[in-house]
């Protein structure tokens, strides 16, 4: 994990992502509640134009029937091959994150990362709406690293995004 107060890091990212503020917002706010946790000089570099690209962190697409199942993410999983983003964003956090020994290493790269993620997923659902349901009622939206740590967002339905209640399923 990483040295932050897990609860209180992902209570941050939960309320950044489930709030109206633009990526980049949402992003330099995560950013701005790290490094008041873990004051560090290598925070500046990682704020929105101040990166570098190199090897990464990226995102790409995993879906499950039943979202609301808790035991979906060990069950009947497609997409493990679907190809990665090749986000230019988790790519500079990463590399920024492990460029020298002192680095901020997961410290960076795990909350970051994650909260880009959603932000990026939630600016997706909310532009594109219904148009991702196709044949189905609600597309759940979990959003997270391979390894299981996620958050789940919301669903979309035919009225557009609906935010989840619930950090862990939709509700």
């Amino acid at each position: 994990m990483t040295s932050y107060n897990a609860h209180k890091l992902f209570s941050e990212i939960e309320s950044v992502v489930k709030s109206n503020l633009p990526v980049t917002e949402g992003l330099l706010r995560v950013i701005q509640f790290c490094e008041r946790e873990l004051p560090h000089p290598d925070w500046a570099a990682l704020r929105p134009g101040g990166g570098k690209l190199g090897i990464s962190a990226d995102l790409h697409l995993i879906g499950a029937p039943l979202a609301n199942d808790p035991k979906w993410i060990f069950g009947d999983r497609w997409g493990q091959d679907t190809p990665d983003a090749e986000s230019n964003v988790l790519a500079a956090i990463y590399q920024i994150a492990y460029e020298h020994k002192a680095g901020l290493k997961n410290d960076a790269e795990y909350p970051l990362c994650l909260a880009y993620a959603n932000l990026a997923i939630r600016h997706l659902a909310q532009t594109m709406g219904a148009e991702l349901l196709r044949d189905a009622d609600q597309r759940v939206l979990h959003v997270g690293f391979d390894s299981g740590d996620f958050l789940c967002i919301g669903a979309i339905r035919k009225e557009g995004l609906i935010f989840s209640k619930d950090s862990w399923r939709m509700t």
